[in-house]
């Protein structure tokens, strides 16, 4: 130890002497702070008791370099042994440096953190450096002149001009950083962050840009170029109804950009033939309701009722990253769930293109009806040894299970598991939710085969799950995930941000990294 923390020394000597704009931060354990040898970059501090129980109070400290007299950040972690050390080292040190409002970061991570850890670290420190903001420059408006009238040249403080919280540019460094930065798992971890920023950057973009055209749009420009994609495929408008897509096309048949089913074939082990898996995700641009409209206080994050097919978008890009070794079809189901004198209507019965009769008993359990189709086109189409969805689908799940927990739904227990334990490598939970005949009872119309809904208030995550398990074909194993708590909220825990948050996305790479041909 002592030998790394006299490094740990040295390459803050190393990255203060360089450019004066770079703030350091050191990632270090409990045991570190505590050492003789911490004398070498705390100074007389390392003695001091109050130094050291703020630390452990808050899990980190600011102090001036005994010889620079620059600012460093501290953040203590235990002992760097466990996962969960790493992802909170990297989660505080991007909130306390975001808070001073720092722009050029050097973190430095002590050795005594695993080296495989790392990449956790990296992950939770760029997702927690997360901002979406459409906010101006004040400069822009005022003018830079106006700003800083009054204000004295060696008073000047550039973050007070800073008019966001992201840290614009991040250096991480170990003691093995040539090694670390090139193991295949490190690269993983990145690609999730970037693949969960991409969800992110796009859930979060409201309901009246955020049409099924734009969405399309984002898919065609993702996949543009990409050498693993083998088939591409748009349905939409009246051609859902023509191949009897006629759940998905009532949904959006009202809104002005048209809903449509979109696929893309990853094929990334040509050596096969078949598809591994489908991963299918629910994308409501907007949800009004339909003529069961929303009240006010439940209809204003309706933009996010997309987050499903958001998810699924932000696997597509990190399999792209990494050259994932599996065929897969991501599936994205998109509609605006709007109103005008077009719009489908309560106890309408409509034929899914799988040949159920369906009575709609409420327009605002869309997300079941858009699903459904989709399964039947996916199943069709491609024949998926697997698929697993993800929507937004029930507000019962988060009266069930709160914001952090996933509902999970499955007709195969080893697959149920398997999604489960996946979830908990990359700190996404979940809870395996069942499907009991009562809720299966409950799907049945006393008028068509189906009904979208049922006037009680118990077991509706159950409830929606039966309805989607009637779309699934013999033999292929399933799991739904219904996300509606896990992906959005306004009080994150780091480095989950507010809002749409990428939930689903570090699963589904997880997963598909897991599985891939070697």
């Amino acid at each position: 130890m002592q030998a790394q923390t006299y490094w740990l020394a040295d390459k803050i000597r190393q990255v203060q002497s360089g450019s004066p704009d770079v703030t350091v931060a050191i990632i270090i354990t409990k045991e570190q702070v505590k050492s003789a040898s911490a004398e070498s970059f705390l100074g007389h501090l390392y003695k001091s008791k109050d130094f050291r129980q703020d630390l452990n109070l808050s899990s980190s400290a600011w102090f001036y370099h005994p010889e620079t007299l620059r600012r460093i950040l501290v953040v203590q972690i235990n002992d760097g042994k466990e996962k969960k050390d790493a992802r909170q080292g990297g989660a505080k040190a991007a909130q306390d440096l975001m808070a001073c409002k720092l722009d050029i970061c050097h973190v430095i991570v002590s050795d005594e953190v695993k080296s495989e850890h790392i990449g956790i670290l990296a992950n939770s420190f760029y997702l927690t450096n997360f901002e979406f903001s459409y906010k101006t420059d004040p400069k822009s408006r005022f003018g830079a002149e106006a700003i800083a009238e009054g204000v004295f040249e060696e008073d000047k403080d550039p973050r007070k001009e800073k008019f966001t919280k992201k840290i614009a540019h991040v250096v991480i460094s170990t003691m093995d950083s040539e090694n670390v930065f090139c193991d295949p798992k490190y690269a993983f971890w990145i690609a999730a962050a970037r693949g969960a920023e991409f969800c992110r950057n796009v859930a979060n973009v409201r309901g009246s840009t955020a049409t099924p055209d734009y969405m399309e749009e984002v898919v065609r420009k993702l996949i543009e170029g990409k050498p693993q994609i083998k088939d591409f495929r748009v349905v939409k408008g009246q051609q859902l109804v023509d191949l009897n897509m006629n759940l998905l096309h009532a949904v959006g048949k009202s809104a002005t950009s048209e809903p449509r089913c979109i696929t893309v074939y990853y094929n990334g082990n040509p050596d096969k033939d078949t598809v591994d898996v489908s991963f299918i995700g629910k994308g409501v641009t907007f949800d009004t309701g339909g003529l069961h409209l929303k009240p006010s206080g439940g209809i204003e994050l309706m933009y996010l009722d997309k987050g499903g097919a958001c998810s699924v978008l932000g696997a597509l890009h990190g399999a792209l990253e990494l050259g994932i070794k599996l065929n897969v079809v991501f599936a994205f189901g998109l509609a605006e769930n709007s109103i005008d004198g077009a719009s489908y209507k309560p106890m309408d019965i409509l034929t899914s293109m799988k040949g159920y009769t369906v009575e709609i008993d409420n327009t605002d359990c869309e997300g079941r009806l858009i699903l459904a189709d989709m399964f039947t086109y996916v199943h069709k189409e491609f024949k998926p040894a697997k698929i697993v969805d993800l929507a937004t689908l029930t507000g019962a799940v988060v009266m069930a299970l709160g914001m952090e927990y996933a509902g999970l739904f499955s007709n195969d227990d080893d697959f149920a598991n398997e999604i489960t334990q996946t979830g908990q490598q990359v700190f996404e939970k979940y809870w395996r939710l069942p499907i009991p005949d009562e809720s299966r009872e409950q799907t049945i119309s006393p008028t068509a085969d189906l009904v979208n809904s049922f006037r009680t208030p118990f077991a509706g995550a159950s409830r929606a799950a039966a309805f989607l398990e009637k779309f699934v074909e013999k033999g292929v194993k399933w799991v739904h995930l219904d996300i509606a708590g896990a992906f959005g909220g306004d009080r994150p825990k780091p480095p989950n941000c507010a809002g749409g948050n990428g939930f689903g996305t570090h699963t589904l790479l997880q997963y598909l990294w897991n599985n891939q041909a070697q």
